[in-house]
């Protein structure tokens, strides 16, 4: 009798194919070099051959051991919290240029986006080498905190972001409204100066009379 299960092979197959699928669209459509969707793009596909592995090797028949899955997710974490800060803080800036109407980033904005990814990865690191180092699956622990600190912070700044964004967009219709009464105000009024018979609207039209037969 096997000692795996025939229902995950066949669900590791189906997600190891859909795999293979993403990387070859990501290589096949590439985005410009030197953008952020560029940077968010190539980080994807890094973190797509690590996942792919580490589906591969989870389970029976072919079982790398529970170290190696350890070091698998830490770099999968990585992956992930990389690009879900670059997706956090691109939004954040995208909020800070529209409410100040620049295009130019502050370098503090910069430094705490590393200073967040750097401590996220810090963590990971020392969770998955203190689990390994001890052989203790249960320091895992300090890994998984990293996805509750990311989701308050880079989930904050994401919703506040979003939340601005939403404002001023409101605030600029708001203005195009106002803009467009107000030039709606001034050719009514200067049409008031002009003879009747000269505004198409306001021509006087001829006298209709209805006769009705007994």
């Amino acid at each position: 009798m096997a000692s795996y299960s025939i229902a995950w092979v066949i669900s590791d197959t189906i997600k190891l194919v859909i795999i293979m699928s993403q990387l070859v669209f990501g290589f096949v459509y590439r985005n410009k070099p030197g953008t952020s969707k560029a940077r968010m793009h190539w980080k994807m596909l890094c973190g797509l051959p690590v996942l792919f592995v580490y589906i591969f090797g989870a389970h029976q028949p072919i079982y790398f051991g529970w170290q190696a899955v350890e070091v698998l997710f830490a770099l999968l974490y990585i992956s992930v919290l990389s690009v879900g800060s670059d997706i956090a803080f691109s939004i954040g800036a995208a909020n800070y240029m529209t409410a100040r109407v620049t295009y130019k980033i502050p370098r503090w904005w910069t430094i705490a986006e590393r200073v967040l990814e750097f401590r996220c990865y810090a963590l990971v690191i020392i969770g998955s080498a203190v689990a390994i180092g001890t052989r203790n699956p249960s320091f895992s622990i300090i890994r998984l905190s990293t996805l509750v600190m990311f989701a308050f912070t880079g989930g904050a700044l994401t919703f506040h972001s979003m939340y601005s964004l939403r404002k001023q967009l409101v605030k600029q219709l708001d203005k195009i409204k106002s803009k467009n009464q107000s030039t709606d105000i001034k050719s009514n009024s200067h049409r008031r100066g002009l003879p009747l018979s000269q505004i198409p609207l306001l021509r006087p039209q001829p006298e209709r009379y209805v006769f009705l037969s007994s």
